[in-house]
């Protein structure tokens, strides 16, 4: 899995952005840990959204599991941004 992992180079993130485009375009959010932290959790909400989204429209099961399970790790991403975020403030 490993080998896997390291052999993907992925230039477009889950919104279907570009990731150096999105980097450039928010510049002034990548300069404090807090404004960081903020975009991050942005990041992870949209995702949450997208594959609920998802979930809600496959007509098959086994793809509503799927997408579920994907919403259910943003959630956890979101939630520990949040507690890293509170302990920032």
């Amino acid at each position: 899995m490993a080998d896997f992992e390291a052999s993907v180079k992925t230039e477009v993130m889950e919104s279907g952005i570009k990731l150096q485009d999105f980097l450039t375009h928010n510049q002034e959010f990548l300069k404090s840990p807090s404004d960081l932290l903020d975009l991050s959790m942005m990041l992870e909400t949209q995702a949450l959204d997208l594959y609920l989204r998802l979930a809600h429209k496959s007509i098959k099961d086994k793809n509503k599991a799927s997408f579920n399970k994907i919403a259910d790790e943003e959630k956890s991403h979101l939630t520990a941004l949040s507690k890293l975020r509170d302990q920032r403030i």
